[in-house]
């Protein structure tokens, strides 16, 4: 009876055990993954066994990474997950780092491909600073970006980039706060407002300039302002044109007569065209300033400028070509004769004049001659254009003498006519 019932207490902690083993097994299996067509495996020591995966195979000698596969085979990172901060890469920071540096960059770009057209065409195309922007005085149009893009000098690419053009004095521009001005002269700059603010970039054609506030760059721009007023023309009898005069006399020191062509002014600047009573074929012109009612000399010999339009702006950005006379005494000056006797002769000829001793003024070309007699009559000599032959006539005034040759010939000569 006693051995019955220890056989019975050792099958019991048998069973138990066993549950207790099974219960353990099942919690360690839900514990790990579930595999996925996994092999079976056999304890047969004779039977195949069937082969392992490669990963599992080639644990030690990993399979090499080809760099050249694609980018999608690479797992994909959620961006938004990313801290934002100032050093992370795709953070708001360096966005608008991007982004500025992208405005100088095109500012750069725009400013060197002005400079270029400038440098290249600015005399042929009478390129000034009107306002302070880059104007093309021959098509009265202002040069913007697809101004550039059209002529070649920059690339369509711009064509969404919107930039003020200008032409400043380098020494203007090294007066407003924030920049740092290296170049000198007169040049081109670039500016437009920031991506992301109110102040005004600013860059030439090396680059970065500076960045000011917009208030002080327009203020800048209007020291270039043109327009001082009406232009007109003087007349000889008004006492502003006496006064002209005399200034211009105590700037040459010499107290002499003058053969006064013309004198056109504004409220500030006047252009006299003018030659001494001594030498009438050594014609002049000067620009001089209206300083608190006092005449002075700013600029002196326009006759030796070929491009006038745009050297003359360089030196006064605010003068207003509409001062400038319609004639350029650079193409005329040689051709001015001094001997007219052959014209004198022919008004002889005519029977306008008497004798050579009764002209008092004569200034005129080898074809076209104007002449004052000491009544005070005057005429003309002309070479008509239609057979070649030259004719005499007399005229009522300088302006009639003027208005009658630009008829017959196209060209102003209001450098030869005294003016009256």
């Amino acid at each position: 009876m006693i051995i019955v019932k220890k056989s019975k207490s050792i099958q019991f902690f048998c069973i138990l055990f066993a549950l207790l083993l099974g219960l353990s097994a099942c919690i360690h299996s839900a514990s790990e993954p579930i595999a996925q067509d996994q092999p079976e495996l056999t304890d047969d020591p004779n039977a195949e066994q069937p082969s392992l995966p490669q990963d599992i195979t080639e644990e030690n000698n990993p399979p090499e990474i080809d760099e050249q596969a694609p980018n999608e085979m690479l797992p994909e990172v959620n961006a938004s997950t990313e801290p934002v901060s100032s050093e992370n890469k795709g953070g708001i920071s360096s966005i608008f780092v991007s982004e500025t540096t992208q405005y100088w960059n095109k500012l750069k770009a725009v400013a060197s491909a002005a400079q270029s057209y400038y440098d290249s065409k600015g005399a042929e195309k009478e390129l000034i600073s009107r306002t302070g922007k880059m104007y093309c005085n021959t098509s009265g149009e202002y040069i913007s970006v697809s101004s550039l893009i059209q002529l070649g000098y920059l690339d369509s690419s711009y064509s969404s980039f919107s930039c003020d053009i200008t032409l400043l004095k380098s020494s203007d521009v090294a007066t407003l706060s924030g920049v740092s001005v290296s170049a000198s002269g007169f040049r081109v700059y670039t500016a437009t407002r920031q991506p992301n603010g109110n102040k005004y970039m600013i860059s030439d054609a090396s680059g970065k300039v500076g960045t000011v506030e917009e208030s002080d760059f327009k203020i800048l721009l209007t020291r270039y302002n043109q327009n001082h007023g009406t232009v007109g023309r003087l007349s000889p009898s008004s006492t502003e044109y006496s006064r002209i005069v005399s200034f211009l006399s105590m700037y040459e020191g010499k107290f002499t007569d003058y053969y006064i062509r013309e004198i056109k002014k504004d409220n500030k600047y006047a252009v006299v065209t003018f030659s001494p009573a001594t030498n009438v074929s050594n014609l002049k012109q000067y620009i001089m300033v209206n300083d608190n009612g006092f005449w002075e000399v700013v600029y002196t010999d326009i006759q030796k400028d070929y491009y006038r339009v745009q050297t003359i702006n360089q030196v006064l950005p605010d003068f207003n070509m509409n001062l400038l006379t319609n004639y350029n005494l650079a193409t005329w000056k040689n051709q001015v004769v001094a001997d007219q006797r052959s014209a004198i002769a022919l008004l002889i000829n005519y029977g306008l004049v008497d004798y050579v001793e009764n002209i008092a003024y004569q200034c005129g070309t080898a074809d076209y001659c104007y002449f004052i007699d000491i009544y005070g009559n005057r005429f003309i000599t002309y070479k008509d254009p239609a057979n070649g032959n030259y004719f005499a006539r007399a005229v009522s005034s300088d302006s009639e003498a003027q208005n009658y040759l630009i008829n017959l010939t196209g060209v102003d000569y209001g450098f030869l006519l005294l003016d009256e």
